[in-house]
């Protein structure tokens, strides 16, 4: 049905600026200015909200890391992301961290004054178990990030946007980790927990801070435990030093498979009507997210498919459902909100913004690139300006293989030239998913 009104708006557009269906592809360029006609009165309002959400988040993410470093001291702040769930007890002394990326689940608190060994031990049991047994409705619930995010929004937003939640409910409810941690790791974690002596446990390994864009020298696989383990480590906060127990738990090797298939019938189902392969959508969602269901961007950008509402968002929204509205973090936490515009905002891409690059996979590669830069970046990566049609003649005149090497080497960000890389390396290992 939404297929069928689609059509028929086009086709009412079509007739209303003289033209026929049977026309060619620069068509298209006269019905974008005819939307951006008609939606014009609506942009001062949408700038205003997307403002507001970038205000938000902002003043989200700078409350949050000030009562982090309060507890946690500055060396040891460590926030929401694309990959890690990250969230801390009322209290800032506890937190947990679920990095999907690496695959490791990481418990820490603070040893309190005059805390006793038992009180230590309930307390890092009770965050474990939580941790194992918590599904995606309970993360939206202990999501401290998304709370504040929409506590500012609540001040300062004069329009609703969208916000209804398609997720399926035995998925949301399901514990989110149950078929990624070892039932057998879990168990010998939780006998050492009861048995704590943090006098006599072994100090953690210090791990050197990275640059984001410092190239990495360790593999995902060093970066794992190869079993779990509990450890201590001192930090510094408020000017005293303090004692924090870790307990670290590794995923299991093959916990990637779960994550996927908590959403597979919903990627395969926008596969079908966007035409993007499914281990395309596989190879974005690892390459943005790891998978991780609530992840977060201070750019900002929401969800598995990390969309920014101010650009992809708006877009995607438009070429869905063919209005012109923002859509804020709550609509894009939701799995299947998020896929769908996802993966119509790479179909917007590939038949519409750079329809006029005549090579399936040179369109392609230029694809991967603007769903992490923008299209006008891509543009002035080739020429200078932000002037597609300019660029698209000098793509048009390369090999993919040429297009490929000249947009590794040329892209202005590191990011985005490793995005590409990632992309392309992880869709080959997610094509058998193309043939279930």
């Amino acid at each position: 049905m939404k297929g069928l009104i689609k059509f028929s708006i086009l086709t009412t557009m079509l007739v209303s600026i003289g033209l026929n269906a049977a026309q060619p592809e620069d068509d298209f360029d006269a019905i974008d200015a005819l939307l951006d006609k008609q939606f014009a009165g609506t942009d001062a309002i949408l700038e205003r909200r997307f403002d507001a959400v970038e205000e938000a988040v902002d003043k989200a993410f700078k409350g949050l890391t000030t009562k982090i470093e309060i507890n946690w001291g500055a060396d040891g702040l460590v926030l929401p992301s694309p990959h890690e769930w990250v969230d801390y007890s009322p209290d800032m002394q506890t937190r947990r961290i679920m990095d999907f990326e690496a695959g490791i689940l990481t418990v820490e608190t603070i040893i309190q004054p005059n805390q006793s060994q038992k009180e230590i031990a309930h307390t890092l049991k009770q965050a474990v178990q939580s941790a194992a047994t918590d599904s995606a409705s309970d993360l939206e619930k202990k999501d401290q990030l998304a709370a504040a995010i929409k506590e500012h929004l609540s001040k300062q937003v004069d329009s609703k946007a969208p916000t209804t939640s398609r997720a399926d409910s035995s998925n949301t409810e399901k514990p989110l980790l149950k078929n990624a941690i070892s039932t057998q790791q879990l168990s010998y974690m939780l006998k050492e927990i009861e048995s704590l002596n943090t006098d006599s446990l072994p100090a953690a390994q210090q791990t050197a801070k990275v640059k984001e864009d410092a190239p990495s020298t360790t593999k995902e696989s060093e970066k794992q435990p190869k079993t779990a383990k509990i450890e201590r480590k001192m930090i510094q906060a408020g000017g005293a030093e303090a004692v924090v127990v870790r307990v670290q738990i590794p995923f299991l090797s093959d916990y990637q498979n779960s994550l996927i298939e908590d959403n597979l019938h919903v990627i395969k189902k926008y596969s079908k009507t966007f035409d993007v392969p499914v281990s395309l959508i596989l190879a974005i969602i690892q390459t943005e997210s790891s998978f991780n269901p609530r992840a977060t961007s201070p750019i900002p950008a929401f969800g598995l498919m990390q969309l920014v509402p101010r650009t992809a968002g708006i877009d995607a929204y438009r070429h869905v459902y063919g209005e012109k509205k923002i859509v804020e973090p709550e609509y894009l936490y939701d799995p299947e909100n998020n896929i769908e515009l996802g993966v119509a905002y790479f179909n917007l891409l590939t038949t519409r913004y750079l329809r006029k690059v005549n090579d399936p996979l040179s369109r392609f590669y230029c694809a991967v690139a603007s769903y992490n830069t923008g299209v006008g970046n891509l543009a002035k990566t080739f020429t200078g300006r932000k002037n597609f049609n300019k660029a698209a003649r000098l793509i048009n005149e390369q090999t993919p293989e040429q297009i490929y090497q000249f947009l590794i080497e040329k892209l202005p960000a590191l990011e985005t030239r490793r995005y590409l890389k990632k992309v392309t390396l992880a869709q080959q290992k997610y094509k058998q998913w193309d043939e279930n």
